[in-house]
């Protein structure tokens, strides 16, 4: 009788610790990761047309294996990106003070590098009145895993409708904040 208690001890014992070693194991190997806001800054020029123009392109440059250091005290050799998402995109004119958003109808951001598809990851529309900030609605289903890993040289292009000619030079700064995910 006392040798099968001792073994269902031992198997009670291992069955727990099992259980801990995948939880503790899972959390290890996936990591999230937030680099921050970023901020890039680029410049509208005077046109003497309206319609659509491309007012910025943004490399997607991650130092992944940086943020994995920052982020744990582990030291890794290999990962995977299993998903990058664009969690947040603003505009925010800087000068002239007299400048505001009027002068665009709607404007998109969208992923693209290599041979990767083009995907549209934000978009704006409406922006009202007088302001100096467009807040943009956030696609989140668009995984943009493929765009962030080393060497695919991709980009994010801010595009926009103009709806008069832009008569003078604008300082525009595009804050946007991506979070990616990686398995080690």
């Amino acid at each position: 009788m006392r040798n099968i208690k001792i073994i269902f001890t031992f198997l009670v014992a291992g069955a727990l610790f099992t259980s801990c070693d995948k939880d503790l194991a899972s959390e290890l190997l996936n990591l999230k990761l937030n680099p921050g806001v970023r901020s890039e800054e680029f410049t509208i020029y005077p046109n003497p047309t309206s319609g659509d123009t491309t007012l910025a392109d943004i490399p997607l440059n991650y130092n992944v294996d940086s943020l994995i250091r920052a982020n744990s005290s582990q030291s890794f050799s290999s990962f995977t990106i299993t998903s990058a998402k664009l969690k947040s995109l603003k505009m925010v004119i800087l000068s002239p003070s007299t400048a505001n958003f009027d002068i665009i109808d709607d404007a998109s951001a969208v992923v693209e590098g290599g041979s990767l598809p083009t995907a549209t990851i934000a978009s704006v529309s409406n922006i009202p009145t007088g302001s100096t900030e467009a807040n943009f609605t956030v696609d989140n289903s668009v995984n943009m895993k493929d765009y962030v890993n080393p060497g695919s040289n991709a980009s994010l292009t801010l595009s926009g409708s103009t709806n008069s000619p832009v008569t003078d030079t604008i300082e525009v700064r595009v804050d946007y904040d991506v979070e990616i995910e990686v398995e080690l």
